[in-house]
C-alpha cells in the first residue's frame, strides 16, 4: 500500500472544527478557562485557533502551571519575553488582564532573566491599556548570590517601573504580592478607575496615599516599614488592614487614615492602634479588631455596627458595648489578662460567641439572658468561671458549650432550641427541655478503663433520648466499641428515640471492625432510621432502615431486650438501604452479611 502524507492541522480548510466558527468572544472565553500553556497548545490546532489566540486579551504567566521539562527558571522567563513581542501588537489596545506569579528562590544565573522579564511586561503594560494587574513575586534570594556591597532587593524591583502604573487612566484592579523595594518609597496611587487594590507582604513602603474616586475594595498585610497608609474616596466598601507585631508584643507603628463614608460596610482591622474616637465615629456594619492597640477601658458607642468581633491583647481590662443595632458579637478574650464585659445596652443581640473569658459567671451569663431578649444563638468556649447554667427562654434556638471544664450543672428550659454542640467533661448534669433538637456531642476521652469509660458515655448520653438526631464525634473508632458484656450490665439503651444517628471519626474501618462498630451504635440507638458514617476524608456511608414487622419468633431475645418495653431493631424484619456505598466494597459487604439474617420473613 502506497504511504500517504498525513495532512496537516493547519491546511485541513474542509475539516473545521464546530469550535472554530464560533465568536471570538466565546472562543475567548474557552481559552479563559483553560491553563496558559493549554491555551497556547490549542493555538496550533489551526491558523483560526492561533488568530483567536494572538487576539486573547489576557497574559497569565503562573510558573507553577508552567512546569518546565528541565526545571529551569531561564525556559520561564524566556517564555514570558517572546509572548510579549509576540502577542503585544495584537493586544496592546485590547489586553483586560496580566498575572505574574512566581515562588521560587532565585539563582544567580536567573536574575538578569528575572529582570528583564519583569521590566518587559512592565513596559508593555504602560504601553497598553490594561485593566486588570497582578503581581504575586514572593521570591527569596539566597544569600550567598548577593553581590559585594549591593543590594539585591534593588536589583529585583526598580520603583520608577511602578510610578506610570500608579497613575494609570485605565486600571480597574491592582495587586501586589511580595514586591521588594530600596531605597523605601513613598507611593502616591492616583488612577481613576480603580476599584479593588491589594497590598500583600511587600517591603519599602514607607507611605501610600490611595485617591481615587472609584475605589470599593482594598486589602493591606504584612507590609514591613509602612508608617503611614491613608485613602480618599467616598465610594470604599469594604477596608481590610492587617499590620506586624514583632515577637507577639512591640507593634509596627503606622498610621491609618480612612475616610468617614457612608459606603463602608466591611471594616477589618488587625494589629494596629485605633483609637476610640474613630470606632465611634466610623459609619459600617461589620467591625472587626484583632489584637488592635486599644484603650484599657474601652467604650464603643455606635449605633452603625451589626457585626463585631475582637480578638484582644492583654491591655483591655473593660469593654462597654453601646451599640443598639449590634446583631452578632464575638469576643476571644487575652489568655494573660481578665476583661469584663458590659453587652446589656445591645437589645438587638441575636448572636454571641465568648472565648477565654474569665469574667464570666453564672449570674453574668443569667442576667444577660434575661436582658437581651432577641439573643438565639450562644457559644461559650473555654469560659472556665461557669460552674452552672439555669437558663429559661423561649427565643433561643442554638447553645454550645466547648471546654468549659468546670460546668457541673446545664438546665436549658429552652423549648424552640434546635441545635446543641458540646464538648467537655462527661460527669455534668445535662437537662434540655426541647423536642424538636438535634445535638452534635464530641467524645473526649479521657481514661483507659473501658467500662468507667463506657458507664459514664452512656449514663450522660441518656439527657440526650428525646432528641430528633444526635451526632457522635470521636478522634477513634475505637472509643465507641465497647465489650458485649456491657449490654448485661446496661441493658435499657441511652438514645431510645432517636431517630438519625451520625458517627464522625478520623477513619472508618472497611473490614470486620465496622460490624462491631455499627453494633455497638445501634445498642445506643436501638431502633434508627437513618445511621450515617463519615470519615475525616469526607467520605460518608449512610444506612436507612425500614421495619417491616415485627417478628413472630423473637431472634436473640436471651440476649437483648426481650423483657423490655422497648424493643430493639434485632425483634424487627428490616429493608436497609446502602448510600455512598461500591458495590463491591468491603464495608458493605460485611454490613449485608451481618444484616442478613434479620431480612428474612
Amino acid at each position: 500500500m502506497e504511504e500517504t502524507e498525513k495532512p496537516r492541522v493547519d491546511d485541513h480548510e474542509g475539516s473545521n472544527t464546530k469550535l472554530q466558527h464560533l465568536p471570538d468572544h466565546l472562543i475567548h472565553h474557552v481559552m479563559h478557562l483553560l491553563l496558559s500553556k493549554d491555551a497556547t497548545q490549542l493555538s496550533v490546532l489551526s491558523k483560526d485557533f492561533y488568530s483567536h489566540w494572538l487576539s486573547f486579551p489576557v497574559l497569565d504567566f503562573n510558573y507553577d502551571f508552567f512546569q518546565p521539562k528541565d526545571n529551569s527558571d531561564e525556559a520561564f522567563f524566556t517564555y514570558i519575553q517572546r509572548i510579549v513581542e509576540l502577542r503585544g501588537p495584537h493586544i496592546k489596545d485590547t489586553l483586560q488582564k496580566l498575572n505574574f506569579t512566581y515562588h521560587r528562590d532565585i539563582k544567580s544565573t536567573s536574575l538578569h532573566l528575572y529582570r528583564t522579564a519583569l521590566d518587559a511586561l512592565m513596559d508593555f503594560t504602560m504601553e497598553s491599556n490594561i485593566k486588570e494587574i497582578t503581581f504575586d513575586l514572593r521570591t527569596t534570594v539566597p544569600y550567598r548570590f548577593i553581590p559585594q556591597g549591593k543590594s539585591i532587593i534593588n536589583k529585583i524591583v526598580s520603583y520608577d517601573k511602578f510610578v506610570p502604573l500608579f497613575s494609570s487612566m485605565f486600571l480597574t484592579v491592582l495587586k501586589l504580592t511580595g514586591l521588594r523595594f530600596s531605597p523605601i518609597v513613598d507611593a502616591f496611587i492616583t488612577c481613576p478607575m480603580l476599584q479593588e487594590l491589594l497590598i500583600n507582604s511587600c517591603e519599602g513602603f514607607h507611605t501610600i496615599v490611595v485617591s481615587s474616586p472609584s475605589i470599593k475594595q482594598v486589602e493591606v498585610k504584612f507590609c514591613v516599614g509602612l508608617r503611614v497608609f491613608q485613602v480618599e474616596g467616598e465610594k470604599l466598601e469594604s477596608f481590610i488592614f492587617e499590620g506586624i507585631r514583632s515577637y507577639n508584643t512591640v507593634l509596627q507603628p503606622c498610621d491609618v487614615d480612612l475616610p468617614v463614608c457612608d459606603s463602608l460596610r466591611y471594616l477589618h482591622l488587625s494589629k494596629v492602634k485605633v483609637l476610640t474616637d474613630y470606632l465611634n465615629e466610623v459609619i459600617t456594619e461589620f467591625l472587626y479588631l484583632g489584637r488592635c492597640d486599644l484603650s484599657v477601658n474601652l467604650q464603643i458607642y455606635n449605633p452603625h455596627i451589626k457585626v463585631l468581633e475582637m480578638e484582644c491583647n492583654n491591655q483591655l481590662e473593660n469593654l462597654v458595648l453601646n451599640t443598639p443595632n449590634l446583631e452578632s458579637f464575638k469576643f476571644t478574650a487575652s489568655e494573660r489578662k481578665a476583661c469584663t464585659l458590659n453587652i446589656l445596652a445591645c437589645l438587638a443581640l441575636r448572636i454571641l460567641k465568648l472565648r477565654d473569658v474569665t469574667t464570666i459567671t453564672d449570674e453574668w451569663l443569667k442576667s444577660v439572658l434575661l436582658r437581651l431578649l432577641c439573643l438565639e444563638d450562644v457559644e461559650l468556649l473555654t469560659c472556665i468561671m461557669l460552674r452552672q447554667i439555669i437558663l429559661k427562654t423561649e427565643i433561643l434556638k442554638k447553645f454550645s458549650v466547648y471546654g468549659c471544664l468546670d460546668l457541673r450543672v446545664l438546665v436549658l428550659e429552652t423549648p424552640n432550641l434546635v441545635e446543641f454542640n458540646y464538648l467537655g467533661s462527661l460527669g455534668i448534669y445535662v437537662q434540655i427541655l426541647s423536642g424538636k433538637c438535634s445535638g452534635n456531642i464530641r467524645l473526649s476521652r479521657n481514661t483507659s478503663d473501658h467500662l468507667l469509660w463506657y458507664k459514664n458515655m452512656t449514663e450522660f448520653l441518656r439527657s440526650f433520648h428525646h432528641f430528633k438526631d444526635i451526632t457522635f464525634t470521636c478522634s477513634t473508632t475505637e472509643d465507641m466499641i465497647f465489650p458485649r458484656e456491657f449490654v448485661w450490665l446496661n441493658k435499657i439503651p441511652p438514645l431510645y428515640d432517636v431517630k438519625h444517628i451520625r458517627f464522625q471519626a478520623g477513619n472508618i474501618p472497611s473490614n470486620e471492625v465496622v460490624i462491631r462498630l455499627v453494633e455497638c451504635l445501634l445498642w445506643f440507638v436501638p431502633k434508627p432510621l437513618i445511621l450515617t458514617l463519615s470519615s475525616n476524608s469526607g467520605k460518608t456511608k449512610t444506612l436507612k432502615f425500614e421495619y417491616v414487622r415485627r417478628r413472630v419468633e423473637e431472634r436473640g431475645s436471651e440476649e437483648c431486650c426481650s423483657t423490655l418495653h422497648i424493643k430493639c431493631w434485632k425483634h424487627f424484619v428490616l429493608r436497609v438501604q446502602y448510600e455512598g456505598f461500591d458495590d463491591e466494597e468491603p464495608m458493605k459487604q460485611c454490613l449485608e452479611k451481618f444484616f442478613a439474617p434479620y431480612m428474612r420473613y
